[in-house]
């Protein structure tokens, strides 16, 4: 690996290091409270609060550390269901011509539902859903995309020699696919799993804004963002320090995994 890629990598790592950090600092350092006023309401950074307070007189770094683990394991989750299900889908779409009929339906029809309105519409159908209905939306609307792209890439896999050899000596549909085809798609396996979980965070994050059932804490970053902007002329911290967090995350996903985009994800999805 050349220096270059490995400091392609140093973002996520400090991202990922601040969020387990804030994470084990909340769960055991004695007495600590995110929810706990500790000050008069917004409050501008000063050496007792480096980032000053919020609506309610909370220390904003407090509820910065701790506001990442819970919105971006969420985001994680459902970036891995949908690159899982889309890789193997993907793959099956390119040895048989009737699931990559049902894929290109599929995407079709989801490139009409916007994904923002399938979960608010969810969320209201089913109030007690909780992360349930964001889960099926993000997976849902978020697999066909994944599932056409891998079928591209896994279209050049099946060409080769290799996998015609498998397939002529008779080899069972779930070996050609995780021996012989999946093997070869790392790079559009990481291309992909960064982009479902940069659109699996806005996701996450809209939902938390939009006050959909999310199962999260309140001190999650999105949360912070909607609760604090009547107070951006006071301490503009309280709602731009956690709304910088959430374009922090999308930034160093980005750029840890670009250098591995071998298909265009977009136009594949065309």
């Amino acid at each position: 690996m050349t220096r270059r890629a490995v400091l392609r990598y140093i973002p996520v790592l400090a991202l990922a290091g601040f969020v387990l950090v804030g994470y084990l600092f909340a769960r055991f350092t004695p007495g600590f409270d995110a929810g706990a006023a500790t000050a008069v309401p917004f409050l501008t950074p000063s050496t007792e609060h480096l980032l000053g307070t919020d609506k309610l007189g909370r220390d904003v770094l407090d509820r910065l550390l701790v506001g990442g683990a819970g919105l971006l394991g969420l985001a994680l989750a459902l970036a891995v269901a949908v690159t899982a299900l889309g890789a193997v889908l993907g793959a099956l779409a390119a040895l048989r011509p009737a699931v990559d009929t049902a894929v290109r339906w599929l995407t079709d029809g989801a490139v009409l539902i916007p994904a923002v309105l399938a979960m608010l519409v969810l969320g209201a159908a089913l109030p007690g859903a909780g992360v349930a209905a964001i889960g099926v939306t993000g997976v849902v609307l978020g697999t066909p995309y994944a599932a056409k792209v891998f079928q591209s890439a896994s279209a050049v896999v099946v060409m080769s020699g290799h996998v015609e050899a498998a397939e002529g000596i008779g080899e069972t549909l779930p070996r050609l696919v995780f021996r012989e085809v999946l093997p070869s798609l790392r790079q559009t396996v990481v291309a992909v799993f960064g982009l479902r979980l940069v659109e699996a965070t806005y996701l996450v994050s809209t939902a938390a804004f939009l006050h959909v059932p999310t199962g999260l804490a309140d001190t999650n970053w999105a949360e912070s963002v909607r609760d604090n902007g009547a107070g951006l002329l006071l301490n503009p911290w309280a709602a731009l320090a956690p709304a910088l967090a959430i374009a922090a995350a999308s930034i160093a996903v980005t750029v840890a995994t670009r250098r591995s985009a071998v298909v265009d994800p977009v136009e594949a999805a065309r």
